[in-house]
């Protein structure tokens, strides 16, 4: 494999490109919207994620940070999932929208 010369550069510039979309992505967030869903997620006896490929898996880290919470979160077909009920909320994560 050949070194880059420019690494550091590329490799700031990069950073540079991750950082700003992360904060386009950051600020197009309504804070009410969030704050709504963080009350139907605290309210929810259960919070259960479904998705499919690399979507799926980021809602399983996410599910699994819910669970260090506190919050009781399952991801949708794992063996041990418990059945959902009204009282539960379903969270469906789309890369195509």
């Amino acid at each position: 494999m050949e070194m880059n010369e420019n690494f550091d550069a590329d490799y700031r510039a990069v950073c540079s490109a991750v950082m700003d979309e992360l904060g386009r992505t950051l600020n197009a967030i309504d804070p009410q919207s969030l704050e709504k869903l963080y009350g139907v997620i605290l309210e929810s006896e259960k919070v259960f994620f479904v998705g499919v490929g690399r979507v799926m898996l980021s809602l399983q880290g996410i599910c699994k940070r819910f669970a260090h919470l506190g919050i009781d979160a399952h991801c949708v077909g794992d063996i041990t999932e418990p059945a959902i009920t009204s009282k539960d909320l379903l969270i469906v994560g789309s890369g195509s929208g």
